[in-house]
């Protein structure tokens, strides 16, 4: 994974409000998750995955690669996709597409809602600022439904919910004149 890359036997892999932006590996360009026993479940909520690339070719899962079912024992593991933003060539239905790469999907396995695939109008990408423009179709369309100490402070140490909902990414939208940032993710 060009941006972030995890493995994991059992437990779980939470990746919460996250913006992996032109990111590149072989496999997984903005993130690589591998869960080696079927026990293992991953949340991936609230995260911006944009203009990452996966070099191996066809379905790499240029976004986002998570091999499900690395034991081959036949069940995959849980998976849990919720409100975040692709690329635009992700299939959230199958999981099996370019920007989302999941190797195996199992009915009552693989849960997802509120994914998108929307240019996420940032700042100013090519100078490090992922802060969203005001009108950024990302702005309070996050999941809010996490643990308390996840929705207090964005990346710049801002407040984490401004208006009706988390927005989608790492940083919150403060309206205009609000926080800065120029470090990349």
């Amino acid at each position: 994974g060009g941006g972030l890359l995890a493995i994991l036997s059992i437990g779980k892999v939470k990746i919460y409000n996250n913006t992996f932006y032109n990111n590149r590996a072989k496999n997984g360009g903005g993130a690589l998750i591998i869960l080696e026993e079927d026990s293992a479940e991953v949340y991936v909520v609230n995260n911006i995955f944009w203009q990452n690339t996966a070099i191996a070719g066809g379905r790499d899962g240029d976004d986002l690669f998570i091999n499900s079912n690395y034991d081959e024992q036949g069940r995959s593991s849980a998976i849990n996709l919720y409100n975040n933003n692709f690329s635009g060539n992700a299939n959230f239905s199958s999981g099996k597409s370019e920007d989302l790469l999941i190797t195996k999907v199992q009915q009552g396995r693989y849960n997802h809602a509120g994914n998108v695939q929307v240019d996420p109008r940032f700042v100013n990408a090519s100078a490090g600022d992922f802060r969203l423009q005001a009108n950024s179709p990302l702005i309070d369309k996050g999941y809010n439904n996490l643990p308390s100490e996840l929705l207090q402070k964005d990346k710049d140490g801002n407040p984490r919910v401004v208006g009706g909902a988390v927005d989608i990414g790492a940083y919150e939208f403060q309206g205009r004149g609000g926080g800065s940032s120029t470090d990349g993710l």
